[in-house]
């Protein structure tokens, strides 16, 4: 039986944070960031202190168009915005 879009979307999701445990980061999965909740959360840390990064594991069938990416922006950049030790990805 095929995997439904979101079944895919969670295989891939812990896939990125158990690759990103195996190098000695720190990931989360699912952890709320102000309004949104990324699928994956990791940081690194810098001996000035660390960055988080923002995951967000989606199955798309195609590269996203300039006005997908806009949108994104435009709905995970607060995120972003709010903290300058936050990148989005």
């Amino acid at each position: 039986m095929a995997q439904s879009t979101i079944e895919r979307e969670n295989v891939f999701r812990d896939l990125v944070a158990s690759t990103l445990e195996a190098v000695a980061f720190v990931a989360d999965t699912e952890i709320r960031e102000d309004h949104k909740k990324p699928d994956v959360r990791w940081r690194r840390e810098y001996i000035d202190g660390s960055i988080h990064y923002l995951v967000e594991a989606k199955d798309h069938s195609s590269t996203l168009t300039r006005e997908e990416c806009q949108k994104f922006r435009i709905d995970h950049g607060s995120l972003v915005d709010a903290s300058e030790q936050t990148r989005l990805g």
